[in-house]
């Protein structure tokens, strides 16, 4: 059996929609949490008036359960629709999985 990792997905909020897509078109079937980030960083650009003022780029981190087989599978699918927009990741493993 394959380890199980934790694979997070931070893409612009603008595109968010067509990663979602792209993960429930992958070739089995993938659980996973989006949810909305503000990221700060010291030499980040701040493109539209709204984070100018605010100080911070608005993300969404999407967490999906992976395994080591599929993880990098997982990403390439995810990224298809991003022609012009990045697409940062980490993959954590999981040491225990379940509900209490």
């Amino acid at each position: 059996m394959a380890n199980n990792y934790l694979l997070q997905l931070i893409v612009d909020g603008k595109v968010v929609h067509e990663v979602i897509d792209q993960l429930l078109t992958f070739e089995t079937s993938l659980k996973f949490n989006v949810e909305d980030i503000n990221a700060y960083h010291s030499s980040q650009r701040l493109s539209s008036t709204s984070e100018q003022v605010s100080g911070h780029v608005k993300r969404v981190k999407i967490e999906v359960l992976v395994t080591e087989d599929n993880y990098r599978a997982v990403i390439e699918h995810a990224k298809q629709p991003l022609t012009y927009s990045e697409m940062q990741y980490i993959l954590m493993p999981i040491a225990d999985l379940g509900i209490a």
